[in-house]
């Protein structure tokens, strides 16, 4: 056996910040390096998650060009790159970089291709003819959740024997010994993390809240972390529902393990989710969540019960659940924590998804 090491190739769009970008830096610190030569690459646009991943020594490089699939520069680009490095492996994550990354990995003989689905989609029929092609130039298509390779076998019509089920991972510090204790007093402390963009859903979780805070007189508060394009129309919506003293955007935050730890019940309305970091690194902490049946939050939390989850649009069913969960006990709390907590340590660790990834890299490739 050679003692080379494997050279992979790990390609997002941009680099900045998301639930991918925050996996491709846990990736670079966690995997094992004495085994894999890993480098990063982008098409532009580095930000906060390309410093993280030069300061681990890992190589970040940039292409500087516009990533839309529309763009054939990006592909002669990439192609012109690998047929440089010679990686072993690529591994691209997101549309633009699957769609980019089968073409140039074929045409630049990679001998282990694999590109990866981070969401479910909602393609055009053009586009699933567009994605089914690529995935017969590559050896792995990679879906984040049970509904995203749903959707890569019955809409794309992908190859069944090349899509993979490989579920999203955490951060390590929201896998740590727990300090959570439940001695509730003063208001039911509700806290959501996430973009502000539609899909996200905020607007019916804001109106449930109004709901019980006005109509029912309920002490309840809902911190927001993140932020997007929604921030302004948030902020007037708030104001419009006399919630000012109840709810409170903090913008973009790098405490969410502290602010978890801080709240009650951590909450998930989205209209569609792939297999959400934000969740199942809140189920890690043990706080008890509330969910959507949104596909990709149901195959995280599905374990917990029916009971825990609402139609993202039903708004007297989130009315009804969060007034149920500001009725919790502290005991029933803890054991909804400890219940969540057990299912993420158990599916979506990180040292689950790194073992996983090092298999994949070393597995041999499809003869294409």
């Amino acid at each position: 056996m050679s003692d080379r090491r494997k050279k992979v190739v790990r390609l997002l769009p941009v680099l900045d910040f998301g639930g991918v970008e925050s996996r491709v830096t846990l990736q670079s610190s966690l995997m094992d390096h004495e085994r894999f030569e890993l480098r990063v690459c982008t098409f532009w646009k580095p930000g906060q998650a390309a410093e993280a991943i030069r300061e681990m020594g890992v190589p970040v490089d940039v292409l500087d060009v516009d990533p839309s699939v529309r763009n054939p520069r990006a592909t002669l680009k990439l192609w012109a790159y690998l047929a440089q490095q010679k990686p072993d492996v690529l591994h691209a994550s997101i549309a633009e970089a699957m769609f980019h990354g089968a073409i140039a990995s074929w045409l630049a003989k990679t001998p282990l291709s694999i590109i990866e689905d981070t969401g479910v989609p909602a393609r055009s029929t053009a586009g699933n003819l567009a994605y089914a092609t690529i995935s017969r130039l590559v050896d792995v298509v990679i879906g984040v959740s049970q509904a995203t390779c749903d959707y890569l076998l019955t809409e794309d019509r992908m190859p069944r024997d090349r899509v993979e089920l490989l579920y999203n991972c955490g951060n390590p510090r929201f896998f740590n010994e727990r300090t959570r204790g439940y001695k509730r007093s003063g208001p039911l402390r509700l806290f959501t993390a996430g973009r502000l963009v539609p899909v996200k859903n905020h607007e019916t979780l804001l109106r449930a809240v109004a709901h019980l805070v006005h109509e029912e007189e309920r002490d309840i508060t809902l911190d927001i972390a993140g932020d997007g394009g929604l921030r302004e129309d948030l902020s007037s919506l708030i104001e419009q529902l006399d919630l000012a003293e109840h709810v409170t955007l903090l913008g973009f935050r790098t405490d969410v393990r502290e602010l978890l730890d801080a709240h009650d019940v951590f909450v998930i309305p989205s209209h569609s989710e792939g297999c959400s970091v934000a969740l199942l690194e809140a189920m890690a902490t043990g706080i008890p969540p509330l969910g959507s049946t949104a596909s990709g939050v149901r195959e995280v939390m599905g374990e917990l019960g029916d009971e825990y989850l609402t139609d993202s649009r039903d708004l007297q069913g989130w009315i009804d659940v969060l007034r149920t969960a500001h009725g919790w006990s502290d005991t029933e709390r803890e054991e909804i924590g400890s219940a969540a907590r057990e299912i993420a340590h158990r599916r979506f660790s990180p040292a689950r998804y790194i073992g996983a990834l090092h298999d994949l890299y070393d597995r041999a490739p499809r003869r294409k």
